[in-house]
């Protein structure tokens, strides 16, 4: 931020000095024509110095904003469950459409839509959707979490295997990744960053599971 701010005092000392300049040389010009050429020179001074100011202004500012939106209407909330029933035990889907077309159906035009998985052995996270991406979170979940014992097959199982389950790195992998997702509607969609997508994550697969997504806002 110093050099930043000092490049500013520079620049803004080196514009009033050519300013300084232009008006002592442009003085010594007969009267006539020096009104009219400095009223020229003052002007494109003008136009540049207020170019120079805005360049200024926005590459201090770290962020620009713009005015917020005040969106009133009749308070609503809609609610839907849609079902999973993966292929592989650990797997990724992109359910972005089906949230999408839930919130269609709802009717609402503006607030947030909460996306739950209904189990402990699954998560709902956003993300970008590239293949490449999901391999190498499922890569690193099971390298934090493991299957069978938290230093994989080679050490002790896990304590929640005592109950006669063998899913206890589900229960991690979820905790790891998150249980569920809140994001925004605007203008009755979804309001998604760039690359954002919502996806499905299994960790114990192969069943059918329930998603509930949930809507409320305004109508």
């Amino acid at each position: 931020m110093g050099n930043r701010t000092s490049s500013v005092f520079i620049t803004f000392s080196n514009v009033f000095f050519i300013h300084k300049f232009v008006r002592v040389k442009i003085e010594h010009l007969p009267s006539v024509i020096s009104y009219r050429k400095y009223s020229v020179v003052e002007g494109i001074f003008r136009i540049r110095l207020l170019q120079c100011l805005g360049s200024l202004f926005l590459d201090s500012v770290p962020f620009l904003w713009n005015m917020g939106e005040l969106i009133t209407g009749k308070a609503a909330t809609y609610a839907e469950e849609i079902y999973m029933h993966t292929e592989k035990r650990y797997e990724i889907v992109c359910i972005t459409r089906e949230v999408e077309k839930v919130v269609s159906e709802s009717g609402i035009k503006d607030g947030l839509v909460l996306v739950n998985p209904m189990h402990i052995t699954a998560s709902c996270y956003v993300n970008d959707l590239e293949y490449g991406l999901h391999h190498d979170i499922m890569q690193w979940l099971e390298k934090v979490a493991p299957f069978y014992g938290v230093e994989g097959q080679g050490g002790d199982e896990y304590q929640h295997h005592g109950t006669g389950e063998d899913n206890g790195d589900a229960h991690l992998k979820r905790q790891l990744l998150g249980q569920q997702v809140t994001m925004a509607v605007r203008n009755g969609r979804l309001h998604l960053g760039t690359w954002e997508q919502i996806h499905y994550a299994e960790f114990d697969g192969q069943r059918r599971k329930r998603i509930l997504i949930k809507v409320v806002g305004v109508i």
